[in-house]
């Protein structure tokens, strides 16, 4: 068998490991931690790397980040955490790719993960919530900080060679003050392991109890290491390791859901504070998710820099409720048929009926009005496009593009210049373009 060919798992077989692995995710009671302890060895061993002399527990994902970053900080050097992966995983092309390649003999023992479990890795996902490790960061760092402390100098030993105990609480005091904006994501997006790696620790699993791989068997230690904790950073001074999270919303261990949405309360929740959620599948800040409708605040919904994540903000809010608070005053509202119908697409003219002109190889082509498909013309006649003056915080004034999409109640807002004086000036200004798009989105 080549390389690039592809040796199929036994599906009855697996499910036994995918329902295994899916209660290691979802455990939410306390770590052992002296038998995770013990296979910290091991797995160094297996590494080749020299054993670590601390071992550092956290209540979170983002605690033990923080404190990965403050130990460097401590220890005044370039950061030395290690990437396991280069070593444990030389068959492992690229984490992201969904795929899980074991190779011996000549064969690729390769399986897809999206076809297997779209709705586990889906999950694992939105519990990762990478998109909010900074707001997460400043919400446990007092909390990190504690647990940091006591490790350090709890029991009154001086934590590391040459820094005295004064010196480790002044160097704490001032980084978890003001962490890094990037203290927390570069150590959970490069540096991080752990059962939210479950969708290939699986296959690992699986390959070699069924298929008796010799090459998955290498990675036992870190299989076997990563059923026990939550994350986990490793490093040469020492390894930092995340307890379980503490609860999941019902509905988020269902694997039969798969749109997640809860608008009032995370869908993962850790120890120290720390949760995670989603509203119609998109990551959410938690500021977003734990504060009512009515309470949030319309400037800094306006702020998010996301478009899809302002937009479910927004639709949590109500477009009205946002708009009074701002003070706003409509100046134009116009629906996509008649705006297509009124305004240049590009440098073309339009003229009516004739609705689009697509270009076809270096060849304009026109379409006409009645040309277009039903659900299309439906689309267009749900879709209406307003420019709202609104007043902000600070007394002054600025102009919005509102882009409503009325069968679904999905709203998007961009702030556009003030000078504009109707929609099609603003949609303009938004593309840097003199007409508009072939298709608005």
């Amino acid at each position: 068998m080549s390389d690039k060919q592809h040796k199929k798992v036994d599906e009855k077989k697996l499910q036994k490991y995918l329902e295994k692995w899916t209660a290691i995710c979802y455990n939410t009671g306390p770590a052992d931690r002296e038998k995770a302890e013990s296979m910290i060895g091991p797995l160094y061993d297996f590494a080749q790397l020299k054993r670590p002399f601390r071992c550092f527990w956290g209540s979170s994902p983002v605690g033990i980040a923080l404190q990965a970053a403050c130990i460097e900080e401590l220890l005044k050097i370039e950061p030395t955490l290690l990437h396991l992966r280069d070593k444990a995983l030389p068959w492992w092309e690229d984490k992201g790719a969904a795929y899980v390649n074991l190779l011996e003999g000549g064969e690729a023992l390769c399986q897809d993960n999206d076809i297997t479990l779209p709705w586990f890795k889906l999950k694992m996902d939105i519990s990762n919530m990478s998109k909010e490790w900074s707001e997460g960061a400043v919400r446990v760092k007092n909390i990190a900080a504690k647990e940091l402390l006591h490790q350090l100098v709890g029991d009154g030993v001086v934590p590391f060679k040459g820094l005295s105990i004064e010196r480790t609480i002044e160097v704490m005091t001032h980084f978890f003050t003001s962490p890094p904006d990037d203290a927390v994501y570069s150590k959970l997006s490069v540096q991080s392991y752990g059962n939210q790696d479950a969708g290939w620790l699986m296959y690992y699993d699986y390959y070699e109890i069924e298929e008796k791989s010799a090459k998955a068997a290498e990675a036992r230690p870190l299989v076997d290491f990563s059923e026990q904790v939550n994350w986990w950073i490793c490093g040469d001074e020492a390894i930092f390791i995340s307890e379980m999270p503490s609860s999941y919303d019902e509905g988020y261990m269902d694997e039969k859901i798969t749109t997640h949405h809860n608008d009032k309360a995370p869908l993962v929740v850790y120890r120290d504070g720390y949760d995670a959620g989603a509203m119609n599948n998109t990551m959410m800040p938690s500021w977003v998710i734990n504060t009512p409708a009515e309470e949030l605040p319309a400037e800094e919904v306006l702020q998010i820099t996301n478009a899809q994540v302002r937009a479910e903000a927004m639709r949590k809010m109500g477009i009205e409720r946002l708009f009074e608070k701002l003070e706003s005053t409509e100046i134009e509202s116009i629906g996509m048929t008649e705006l297509y119908k009124k305004y240049p697409i590009h440098n073309y003219p339009q003229h009516g009926d004739v609705l689009f002109h697509v270009v076809e190889d270096s060849n304009k082509k026109v379409v006409e009005f009645d040309e277009l498909e039903d659900w299309f013309v439906k689309s267009m006649e749900d879709s209406v496009y307003k420019l709202v003056e609104a007043r902000l915080n600070d007394n002054t004034k600025g102009k919005f593009l509102v882009m409503d999409n009325l069968s679904v109640d999905l709203h998007h807002i961009e702030g556009v210049d003030n000078n504009c004086t109707n929609v099609f000036e603003a949609i303009c200004f938004r593309n840097q373009e003199k007409g508009l798009p072939f298709k608005l989105t």
